[in-house]
């Protein structure tokens, strides 16, 4: 309730209170994205914002929403994570490569690429595995946004994207390792 509050102070302490209640009080607030309807953009931004204030708890939180019913909470989640960046949310790339492949909702499938290409390596390493492994809409997705962060090259997606697992690399620029694509 109180992160609805037009007073920064109000909804700070607020947040600050939940924040020293560590992984409950960050599953309280990932929680609360489930109940948000889309006139609450700005209550949502202010929950992701404090969940990134807390670091690894804050993204295993947000980890956990990607398994949500609702496509729109998964989305809105899987777009947190990427906006943490590589250094707090790494750990989770197997599930956001996992939503690229297996999401139902498109719009899920895509903001979970554009996570991934915001994960810095280990997103690209996750990025270069969904090109064999998924369908072709997640495999174009991979591509894009691999070729628009600059870690691939047009010949080395075009390479991945129909080698089989374990095939090297031969561009310095493509990530050597596999990504395990795990449900979140």
């Amino acid at each position: 309730e109180r992160f609805s509050d037009s007073d920064p102070v109000v909804w700070r302490a607020a947040a600050k209170v939940l924040t020293l209640l560590g992984d409950d009080g960050a599953g309280a607030m990932a929680g609360k994205l489930e109940e948000l309807d889309d006139s609450e953009a700005y209550v949502r931004m202010r929950i992701e914002e404090v969940l990134s204030w807390m670091g690894p708890t804050g993204a295993r939180a947000l980890a956990e929403r990607l398994t949500s019913p609702s496509p729109k909470v998964r989305m809105h989640a899987a777009r947190a994570l990427g906006r943490l960046g590589p250094s707090t949310a790494a750990n989770h790339v197997g599930a956001l490569g996992w939503r690229l492949v297996n999401d139902r909702d498109a719009a899920v499938r895509r903001v979970a690429a554009e996570a991934l290409g915001a994960l810095g390596d280990e997103g690209a390493i996750a990025l270069q595995s969904c090109l064999r492994e998924g369908g072709p809409e997640s495999r174009d997705l991979a591509s894009e946004v691999l070729l628009k962060s600059g870690r691939g090259t047009v010949a080395g997606v075009a390479v991945a994207a129909v080698a089989p697992p374990g095939t090297p690399r031969f561009r310095r620029k493509w990530p050597l390792p596999e990504a395990r694509l795990e449900p979140p």
